[in-house]
């Protein structure tokens, strides 16, 4: 009986409220970068688990929270999941810029900032290109208008060094990009882009493959003295063509250290 009295007085007093988990935050790892640098970042999203459409985006500090493009928004933001994580994202634009945490509510229709850090960009190269930008272009584009665009036309990459690709991992597709005559002769397969960035599902490429001879000995060297991250100025021919799908890697035609 008495169990029944205290089942029932608890029941008129009512259960504990659910106690709340920790507000989102960003905690970014390193507070200003490169403008070919990635943004690193330490998130904790776990306190929006009731929330849908979670996404990171790296952007100006002045510019509005308000959505207004929602699919430029989508091809400039990495989607995360109600969690604990680490990631390396693509950056943004140069000068004082911060990474926000967008999420739309439970019962909401458009996105909220839940969280944001500071994050200052230094300027880089004047009038070059970077591969993200080159990627999203291909993707709005297509490769037959990306082709037609930049078909004779050389640019001023700006970029940092990955690798340099082993013959095991070269795909005959890429050979749009490849030097003629070059088929006798030492080629190496440069990988360009952004360290730490992984391939991003809305099939946007974010690597640059630049095809170039190293038989001369002074090439040779200042090929084989770069390390990954280090910042790397190319001239070439970008070209999409030799891509089996929008997220493979761009091609660099005609490609050259440009300094």
């Amino acid at each position: 009986m008495s169990c029944i009295l205290i089942a029932a007085a608890l029941s008129c007093v009512g259960a504990p409220a659910k106690a709340e988990g920790p507000a989102p935050t960003i905690r970014v790892a390193q507070p200003t970068v490169r403008l070919i640098d990635g943004v690193t970042v330490d998130v904790d999203a776990s306190a929006l688990l009731d929330s849908s459409n979670l996404r990171l985006a790296v952007m100006a500090a002045d510019a509005s929270d308000t959505i207004a493009d929602p699919k430029e928004f989508m091809r400039l933001s990495v989607s995360i999941h109600a969690a604990r994580v680490r990631l390396t994202l693509p950056g943004g634009p140069a000068g004082n810029d911060e990474v926000r945490l967008y999420h739309v509510p439970r019962f909401g229709t458009s996105f909220v900032v839940a969280a944001r850090a500071p994050l200052t960009v230094a300027a880089g190269v004047e009038e070059a290109v970077l591969v993200r930008d080159l990627g999203r272009e291909a993707a709005i584009l297509g490769p037959v208008k990306f082709e037609a665009k930049y078909r004779n036309n050389e640019v001023l990459l700006q970029a940092q060094f990955l690798r340099v690709r082993p013959e095991t991992e070269w795909d005959y597709r890429w050979f749009n990009g490849a030097i003629v005559g070059a088929a006798a002769r030492p080629v190496g397969i440069i990988s360009l882009g952004t360290r730490g960035v992984a391939s991003q599902s809305s099939g946007i490429a974010n690597e640059v493959l630049c095809f170039m001879t190293i038989e001369a000995e002074p090439q040779l060297q200042r090929v084989a003295a770069l390390n990954p991250g280090d910042a790397v100025l190319m001239r070439g021919e970008p070209t999409a063509w030799s891509a089996a799908s929008v997220s493979d890697p761009l091609i660099l035609r005609n490609c050259a250290f440009a300094n």
